[in-house]
């Protein structure tokens, strides 16, 4: 049959809750996020069009970080440019993901991707990173303060200690820390 155009298996309209209950699989619907309790099936999208699966996302997250690195930014940078118009990251678009504008359902345009990848993932990605690191930094410091030898992990891993030597007079000290003199000499001999 050339020419003749085939039928979806399912239809491109976008999908009503009006009545409360998913057309995909008669659940109940969330009447918050419209999202079908059961399917996932998101209201105002295709039929089948349906939640992102958070393993999905991480592996699309992670993509695009791979492709990120391997482009040194730039080729992913320009490819963005092009894929955010369609709600879409390079990664999305290889793995069949889209990002959905939640008032009306339809893909993402490039303004609000724009938005979303850099201002809002830097600017997000970076506190929770200044955070993470500045309570990493006062949890790591502030270890001395429970460690029964004052030691820090650093401390640990390098098998150190950190005395305080103030209420020592500088010759006691300066004689307890000179080099020790050897019997022999230790490595070879320097001509």
């Amino acid at each position: 049959m050339v020419g003749t155009a085939v039928a979806p298996p399912w239809p491109a309209d976008p999908v009503s809750f009006a009545d409360g209950t998913c057309p995909r699989c008669g659940r109940q619907v969330d009447p918050v996020t419209l999202v079908c309790d059961g399917c996932r099936q998101v209201a105002g999208a295709p039929m089948g069009v349906v939640l992102g699966d958070p393993g999905r996302r991480l592996g699309q997250y992670l993509l695009d970080i791979a492709l990120c690195l391997g482009t040194l930014g730039i080729g992913w940078f320009v490819w963005s440019l092009v894929t955010w118009k369609s709600g879409q990251t390079p990664a999305m678009r290889i793995m069949k993901l889209r990002v959905l504008h939640g008032a009306t359902s339809r893909p993402a345009r490039w303004l609000r991707m724009f938005v979303r990848e850099l201002v809002v993932k830097m600017v997000v990605v970076g506190a929770v990173t200044a955070a993470s690191f500045a309570a990493g930094v006062l949890l790591l410091d502030t270890m001395l303060l429970w460690d029964r030898g004052r030691r820090q992990v650093w401390d640990e891993i390098a098998s150190t200690i950190v005395v305080d030597e103030s209420g020592v007079p500088a010759h006691v000290l300066a004689e307890a820390w000179a080099p020790a003199a050897t019997a022999a000499p230790v490595g070879p001999p320097v001509v």
